[in-house]
């Protein structure tokens, strides 16, 4: 089974517009860190979409970077991280388009609709009901 990244498109001026430097591929299933997960038949695996990075200062310039500038990427978990960039999205608004395959069943896709707000929170909860919210649809 696979979870394959087809696009990725941001939301400017009310439009959702593709995310041209967003390198389609699939993306890492959780504990294997493998693109390909096989699942027995009643069981449940997780595959990892993202994940925000805690900031952490190292020196007193980082510091004081944080506390002026104090916003954070969220970073998809795909196959690799492209030369290319596009893998980490910045605050904004985006629709994930995504396909779930597998050798013995019909391709699925829904579109995920992330809503990151580029901070950092250290409460879970909070993070999670303002920092970033997804809504998963059907395209």
């Amino acid at each position: 089974m696979e979870l394959y990244a087809e696009k990725l498109e941001r939301q400017e001026g009310g439009k959702f517009t593709p995310v041209a430097q967003f390198p389609p591929m699939d993306f890492k299933w959780s504990h294997v860190g493998k693109p390909l997960q096989s699942i027995s038949p009643g069981l449940k695996k997780h595959c990892d979409i993202g994940y925000v990075a805690q900031p952490i200062a190292t020196d007193l310039r980082t510091a004081l970077d944080q506390i002026f500038n104090p916003t954070v990427q969220f970073s998809f978990v795909l196959e690799v991280n492209a030369n290319q960039g596009g893998w980490q999205i910045e605050a904004g608004t985006y629709r994930l388009h995504v396909a779930l395959a597998a050798a013995n069943a019909k391709v699925q896709r829904r579109v995920l609709e992330i809503t990151f707000a580029g901070q950092w929170m250290d409460d879970e909860i909070e993070m999670f009901s303002q920092g970033i919210q997804v809504k998963i649809t059907r395209p």
